[in-house]
């Protein structure tokens, strides 16, 4: 009992960082009175104060039966109190919103608004514009591409997901039309605070219709007169998911900075790129309430060249069962000392 109680306090006073936990390793009374004293006060459930005081004094003759049975109280006290905090500890650390992507949307240079494909449905669909495929057209099959596992959540300025992600533009939203260019991340988050975007890794995957008419998207460039795609590029140069490396093969023309993860200047042996997630401008945040979340690139939602993603908040009652589980505890235990 002791030894768990006293892992249980480590843990506790690690989450708190507070400084009045047990530093009396011989004197049981001291240690376990020091670590409630460092629990807020609204979590503690009261002790005898004479109790308190005796052991506070480091008066631990466990041979007398009357600090044996302090010695009981004050364990099954810590103990009821360790449990509630440790859960309310957990509740705080799983603050952020859980989010489900709702759509991902581009508009092109004419104004068309586009919805990338992302998602496996349940039944399942190829719908356009709803963001959902079966993903088993033959460009799919050929690219690996995958409904999307990664799982959402927002803390009120950053956005993170787990898993990978990947998302393809299609003509017309539609899944079995041609993929003109796809974003594939792994571990990606938006810090729309401090403006900057990171990943596990990212890669940029070719549609099967820019070839056709003599341009590829990723790498931002015209295949030339030969009307042959001779270029390359190296994605997470060094582990830098940021870090591309474009080379230049055959007549092809470069006709802007390839497609990376973020916009970036040139530097430390990475190429300039253009980001794909450059989404630091919060249109709205109404997750508090249980409504949306949409980030975009900054450029208005109704006009050309924006990207935007929109989030609805995922509902999670086993949290609430667990914050009243431990407010349960509480009550249980002082109903207990009463009687």
């Amino acid at each position: 009992m002791a030894a768990s109680l006293d892992a249980a306090i480590f843990f506790w006073g690690s989450q708190t960082g507070s400084t009045a936990l047990p530093i009396c390793h011989n004197c049981t009374y001291h240690r376990y009175v020091k670590a409630i004293v460092a629990i807020p006060e609204a979590l503690r459930v009261t002790l005898p104060t004479r109790n308190v005081e005796n052991a506070e004094h480091g008066n631990s003759n466990i041979r007398n039966p009357l600090w044996r049975g302090t010695l009981v109280k004050i364990r099954k006290t810590l103990a009821t109190t360790i449990a509630s905090a440790t859960l309310l500890v957990a509740w705080g650390t799983a603050s952020a919103v859980s989010l489900e992507l709702v759509a991902d949307n581009t508009r092109s240079s004419s104004g068309t608004l586009s919805t990338q494909v992302f998602k496996a449905c349940t039944p399942p669909s190829n719908t356009p514009a709803t963001g959902c495929s079966t993903f088993s057209s033959g460009w799919a099959i050929a690219n690996g591409v995958v409904g999307s596992t990664a799982t959402w959540s927002w803390d009120g300025t950053t956005l993170t997901s787990s898993g990978t992600f990947q998302t393809t533009s299609h003509l017309s939203s539609n899944p079995f039309a041609p993929a003109v260019i796809s974003d594939k991340t792994v571990d990606l988050t938006i810090n729309t605070a401090t403006m900057t975007t990171t990943a596990t890794s990212y890669n940029c995957v070719e549609g099967n219709f820019l070839a056709g008419v003599g341009a590829n998207g990723c790498l931002n460039t015209s295949l030339g007169g030969d009307f042959t795609d001779s270029s390359s590029a190296v994605y997470n140069v060094g582990g830098n998911a940021t870090c591309v490396n474009r080379t230049l093969g055959g007549d092809d023309v470069s006709t802007g900075n390839p497609r990376g993860l973020v916009t970036r200047a040139a530097g430390g042996g990475c190429d300039a790129t253009d980001g794909a997630y450059d989404l630091w401008t919060v249109v709205s945040d109404n997750t508090g309430s249980g409504g949306q979340l949409i980030l975009s690139n900054g450029i208005d939602t109704a006009l050309a060249g924006t990207h935007y993603m929109t989030f609805s908040v995922v509902p999670v009652p086993a949290a609430v069962w667990l914050f009243g589980s431990a407010i349960g505890l509480l009550g249980v235990a002082r109903r207990r000392k009463v009687a």
